[in-house]
């Protein structure tokens, strides 16, 4: 392990670089707030839909995946309530924007349309649809909701089915905490302006790109009527979540004061530090050394304090391949130096089946007995010092009493047991190069669609639901959603639940591969499932096409079966 002061004047480079971005920093701290506070997968979506449901001036969302169907039916009765929404989300995430993304930015599209509030739906990203330009930002990896300008909604997870999971089914471990503080609430805030910005160009206005498609008169008169009923119908939810005081919150984010407010964290530590994460990087490249995250912990260690490291078992991610893991280099590497100058410092890979959980997604730390990390930050270099990140570190024993007994729980739960899971959809499967997507002459305006499954058995609990699909075909006919991004056709059900609706996408690449993608909820915990099928360059969509169906609901990508895919018409304009 490199010197701690050798290290130092690599980070130097490191600051520098974020520096270079020209960014504003303003530091926020907090002397008071009450604190909402709840975990994945017990409690986060019911507190996320109680933040939503609880706005009566505006929204304004910024989050890296949204695919969950019941955060995506909140906004959307918030949007026609007539409450002012505006959402960002990153359009380049890793393995590409999900179909069923797709479908529902296209309801909510539509939605602020019918609306008329003035509401916005962006998107960022470096194809602006013309050119490609430079992104501010590697990836916008952030995670909150700014509730009426006084309150804010800030975590760890997605909003997808994994992040924000129905109560009894198996997600991921995160942290999310809802603040009621006016001057944090304003500072995220502005922060959403400048994310927002169409100046750059890396960030594109999906609303204002399809403001053709406006109601007839009939229609605006039928929905105005829909308008009136959801304003009387509407209450606030009276879910009630374990709530704390504090004595202040510090406002941390990425690429602004990411690593000077984490290495602080750490340095402020004199008792104890207990610290999960999904991803904890040993080295990083702009420092030619250790992290300067490693460095601290171990240097928090050095001074006496008592330190743990509970990190995620990647094979959730790396589909089987240990060469791409990060974290057990990392805990190996803290576990020799602990073993060596026989510090009390312990790091581990979690057992995640003894967790009860899919995935530890988490980005939290615990500092003292006092202090709470909430936190979008993932500890590697891309997060800290090139994302849009968000993380709040909060002063309140008892907010950080509510996740110390979390921690040791998930602590208590032991080692990984060197799970391999080679039937997984590999990483070439998942990132299907999408460089050209349907054009909308090209899209068809309706498809008929029959998929085949094989049967299978699912052995895990809570992917059982997959289950009720073994065998079974599924039909359905497919309308082109003129208002989404590229060759979207989505199939709505008479009460226009969103769990209940199901999403196609046709993508094309340079080669002229068509891949048909095919996605829907289960009925019991609502996860997403994939079918894709690949056509290839001079053969034509309309017929029978081998398929797979995947577990899509989470990062993991599972394969469970082979599917036959027939499509059965086509019809254009």
């Amino acid at each position: 392990m490199n010197n701690l002061l050798t290290n130092r004047l690599a980070w130097t480079a490191a600051f520098a670089c974020v520096a270079s971005f020209g960014l504003s920093v303003e530091a926020v701290n907090v002397q008071a707030a009450q604190i909402e506070v709840a975990d994945a997968p017990d409690s986060d979506l019911a507190l996320t839909l109680s933040a939503i449901s609880g706005a009566r001036r505006s929204l304004a969302v910024n989050i890296y995946e949204l695919t969950s169907p019941q955060i995506a039916d909140a906004l959307l009765e918030r949007i026609k309530s007539g409450i002012h929404v505006d959402i960002l989300e990153e359009g380049q995430p890793v393995g590409g924007l999900a179909t069923a993304a797709r479908g529902i930015q296209t309801q909510l599209i539509k939605a602020m349309h019918q609306a008329r509030n003035g509401d916005h739906f962006f998107e960022m990203t470096s194809n602006n649809g013309t050119s490609s330009v430079k992104r501010r930002f590697a990836f916008d990896h952030a995670k909150y909701i700014v509730v009426d300008g006084d309150r804010l909604l800030v975590g760890s997870e997605n909003y997808s089915p994994t992040g924000n999971p129905e109560t009894s089914s198996v997600g991921n471990r995160g942290w999310e905490v809802l603040i009621h503080d006016p001057a944090l609430a304003q500072s995220f805030q502005k922060t959403f302006t400048q994310d927002i910005s169409l100046s750059v160009g890396d960030v594109l206005d999906l609303t204002a790109q399809t403001l053709t498609s406006n109601l007839s008169a009939d229609d605006w008169e039928a929905f105005e009527g829909e308008l009136t009923a959801l304003a009387d119908a509407n209450s606030s939810t009276s879910a009630h979540f374990a709530t704390f005081d504090s004595t202040g919150v510090q406002r941390i984010t990425s690429p602004e004061t990411s690593l000077s407010g984490l290495v602080g964290m750490i340095r402020s530590a004199t008792r104890t530090l207990d610290i999960q994460q999904m991803t904890f990087e040993a080295s990083w490249k702009s420092t030619a050394g250790n992290s300067p995250l490693l460095d601290e912990v171990v240097a928090a260690a050095r001074r006496g304090v008592k330190v743990r490291v509970l990190l995620n078992d990647e094979s959730v991610f790396n589909h089987g391949n240990t060469s791409k893991s990060k974290n057990p280099v990392t805990a190996r590497l803290l576990n020799q130096v602990a073993a060596k100058e026989k510090l009390n410092l312990s790091a581990k890979v979690a057992n995640l089946k003894a967790m009860g959980v899919g995935a530890i997604h988490n980005k939290g730390a615990l500092v003292d007995g006092n202090r709470t990390l909430i936190s979008s930050i993932n500890w590697g270099e891309n997060s800290v010092l090139r994302n849009r990140e968000t993380a709040v570190l909060i002063t309140s024993p008892g907010v950080n009493g509510f996740y110390e007994n979390l921690f040791d729980q998930d602590w208590n739960a032991g080692v990984a047991r060197g799970r391999m899971q080679n039937d997984l959809l590999v990483a070439s499967e998942v990132n299907f190069e999408a460089s050209e997507s349907f054009m909308q002459s090209e899209c068809p305006e309706s498809l008929s669609l029959s998929v085949k499954f094989g049967t299978f058995t699912v052995t895990d609990s809570q992917d059982k639901d997959f289950e009720a699909l073994s065998g079974k075909v599924l039909q359905g006919k497919f309308l082109h959603a003129p208002s989404a991004k590229g060759c979207i056709l989505m199939e709505t059900p008479a009460d226009d639940s969103s769990t209940k609706q199901r999403f196609l996408e046709l993508r094309k690449d340079r080669k002229g591969v068509t891949q048909v993608i095919f996605e829907g909820y289960t009925a019991v915990h609502v996860k997403l499932y994939s079918v894709r099928a690949r056509i290839g360059s001079g053969e034509v969509v309309k017929g029978t096409h081998s398929a797979t169906l995947y577990d899509g609901s989470g990062s993991g990508r599972e394969k469970l079966t082979p599917a036959e895919m027939t499509v059965s018409e086509l019809v254009f304009n």
